[in-house]
């Protein structure tokens, strides 16, 4: 497969980049702004947002898991060992139930925290049943 289809939208490679460069807590915390909406003069706090974020991730987790492991995109990312890579082509196979919320945000987040922790139980399940 040919990866350079991912850098054809350099806005988006430079939001992708973004992202990756923001720490855990930053990512999960622009998760929480999208998901809580903003009324004059009330602003959550910084903690209050980075649950937010975390009680959506929790929430998804396991559709976000079957849908990014199960792509032979993100495996083949994956395989290439480029971040800005696997969080494109996780971004790519998530836009469509990612409402509300940026599939790019969702996409550093699985990506920071090692997409090969996040997709072990699907991946080990695969090379079991091919046994």
């Amino acid at each position: 497969m040919d990866f350079n289809y991912y850098f054809m939208s350099s806005e988006r490679n430079q939001r992708i980049l973004q992202a990756l460069r923001l720490t855990e807590d930053e990512l999960l915390m622009s998760l929480g702004e999208e998901l809580v909406p903003h009324t004059i003069g009330a602003f959550p706090k910084k903690e209050e947002l980075i649950d937010k974020g975390k009680e959506w991730m929790n929430r998804l987790h396991d559709k976000v898991q079957c849908v990014v492991c199960s792509s032979t995109k993100v495996r083949e990312a994956f395989e290439k060992n480029e971040d800005v890579l696997i969080a494109a082509a996780i971004a790519d196979v998530i836009v469509g139930f990612c409402t509300g919320v940026s599939p790019v945000t969702v996409a550093a987040l699985i990506t920071k925290r090692c997409l090969l922790n996040f997709c072990s139980p699907i991946w080990d399940n695969k090379q079991s049943d091919r046994r």
